[in-house]
């Protein structure tokens, strides 16, 4: 199994488990608060092993589990889930499209769980 697809594997799987059983909603354009009860995916996979989520910190944690990642990669994932293009054609953005595909998937398979908190 690539990296990239042990990835996509235990992302899913951590928001599943902190949407389900932890009661935790995702957001958009913040990594989250466990105080708050809330992460975006990558905070998911930080906090399901009961790791803080510390904004700066966040990606860090990611590449030091997922070293292989490029920052590419997790950068257009990010672009994918945060809807970031701005409504721009996949073809016309400069991303690794695989990775920009799954953050659109992760939105879209759980989009009845992300709301939107401002600090």
């Amino acid at each position: 199994m690539s990296i990239e697809e042990q990835f996509k594997k235990e992302l899913k799987e951590a928001v599943e488990h902190m949407t389900g059983e932890k009661e935790f909603y995702l957001v958009r354009y913040w990594f989250g608060s466990i105080d708050k009860k809330c992460a975006c995916p990558l905070g998911c996979l930080i906090a399901k092993d009961g790791s803080p989520i510390e904004g700066g910190k966040v990606i860090a944690q990611i590449k030091e589990r997922y070293n292989e990642l490029s920052d590419e990669w997790l950068g257009s994932f990010l672009v994918g889930y945060d809807g970031l293009h701005k409504g721009e054609k996949l073809e016309d953005l400069e991303v690794n499209k695989d990775a920009f595909a799954f953050g659109e998937e992760i939105y879209t398979q759980f989009k009845d769980k992300v709301k939107t908190y401002l600090e």
